[in-house]
Formats: C-alpha cells, sequence, structure tokens
C-alpha cells in the first residue's frame, strides 16, 4: 500500500463520512493467478492523489485519508490501537456477512462492472489471498471486503486479510465485533438484513 503516513492527520483534516461497510465471506479456497486488481487500484488511487496535491485541491487530503484508512491490514480494524488516528478517519455505519455467491449483482453495481466481471475481479483477489496464505502452512480462508459510501470510491480488495482454518475452529464467536468498528463515543454501525438479493449469513456457521 502506498505511504501516506506523511500526511497531516488532524482529526479536522476531513469530515467523518457514513460510510457503509459490507463484508463478505467466500466459502472455497481457489487456486490460479497471483495477480491482484486491488494493486491496479492502489497504483490508480496513489496517482490521483498526487495529482489532487499538485493542483492544491481541497480533496488531497480525504483522498488521502481514504487510501491509508483502507489499507488498516486487519478485520474490523481490531488490532489497531484506538489512538491511531487514521483507524478512525471514516465513521461505518452499516456492516454486515454475505455469501459472494448471492452478491454478485450487488457487487457489480457498487463497482461499476459489467455482468461477470465482479465474479473475475474476486476471483483474483482471493487467488491472491490464498497464494499469500499463512506463515504456518495451515489452510487460509481469504475474507475480501466491499467499501464504499458518499464520497469515496468504492473499493474491492483484500483490506480484511483472511483467517486460518485452525484459528477459525478456535477462537469464539464475538457477538459485540461491531462495537470495535468505531472509536468510542461513535454508535457501532448497524446490521443489513439484505444487500439485493443477499441475504445476511452472520449466523450461519454450518
Amino acid at each position: 500500500m502506498p505511504n501516506l503516513w506523511h500526511y497531516r492527520r488532524a482529526e479536522t483534516a476531513v469530515p467523518v463520512l457514513q460510510v457503509p461497510i459490507y463484508l463478505l465471506l467466500f466459502e472455497k479456497v481457489p487456486k490460479g493467478s497471483l495477480e491482484a486488481p486491488q494493486y491496479t487500484d492502489i497504483v490508480n488511487s496513489r496517482a490521483k492523489v498526487e495529482k489532487l496535491m499538485q493542483q492544491g485541491s481541497p480533496l488531497a487530503q480525504k483522498e488521502a485519508d481514504w487510501v491509508s484508512w483502507r489499507s488498516l491490514s486487519s478485520a474490523n480494524n481490531t488490532r489497531a490501537p484506538r489512538s491511531v488516528a487514521r483507524a478512525y478517519r471514516f465513521t461505518v455505519t452499516h456492516t454486515d456477512v454475505f455469501k459472494l455467491d448471492d452478491c454478485w449483482d450487488a457487487i457489480e453495481e457498487v463497482m461499476g462492472l459489467h455482468k461477470g466481471e465482479g465474479m473475475e475481479m474476486v476471483q483474483d483477489i482471493l487467488d491472491d489471498l490464498v497464494s499469500a496464505g499463512s506463515p504456518s502452512g495451515q489452510k487460509y480462508i481469504p475474507l475480501p471486503g466491499l467499501t464504499y459510501g458518499y464520497g469515496i470510491v468504492p473499493y474491492l480488495g483484500s483490506t480484511l486479510g483472511g483467517i486460518t482454518q485452525g484459528l477459525l475452529r478456535i477462537q469464539p464467536y464475538n457477538r459485540d465485533w461491531r462495537k470495535t468498528m468505531n472509536k468510542k463515543g461513535v454508535s457501532p454501525p448497524e446490521a443489513i438484513p439484505k444487500l439485493k438479493n443477499a441475504a445476511d449469513v452472520e449466523h450461519q456457521f454450518d
């Protein structure tokens, strides 16, 4: 991810946006290409930030914060210390868990893709996550995420990383996981019962 730490991180740098985040779970571990479209997105986003900075645009800071925020490499920001300002530059208003096979129409609509392109893009992301795998060699379950909101560029990528099958089996379910997504004093995101044709599967553990 581009190094954006040199940008100003004052809380007043950008307005707090209402950003809904949708978490997407995938049940199969694919094999294939090592390339992932999020890398092209990273390059394009960094170029956009630099162009806005050169133009003196007031949107430059918001764009830089957005790229930095979504690059946090931990699910729900639970590993990021609450003192890290960039983890809470944006307020998450809605989040939930859906099966990818139920979400292709929604993904393509949000990302502005043609029919079938959503599956191809996600497959590349999953292949990249699986190829990175787990240092311990355990079976790795990737967790891609779709993030979007008003005034920001939608992002479909590997922000959430993944989890090993072993850890998934022993780690207890935390029913309060949404409370970790925003800073203290800010309401946690609400659940999303339905996303187009996709139904919530948060409590389906089979």
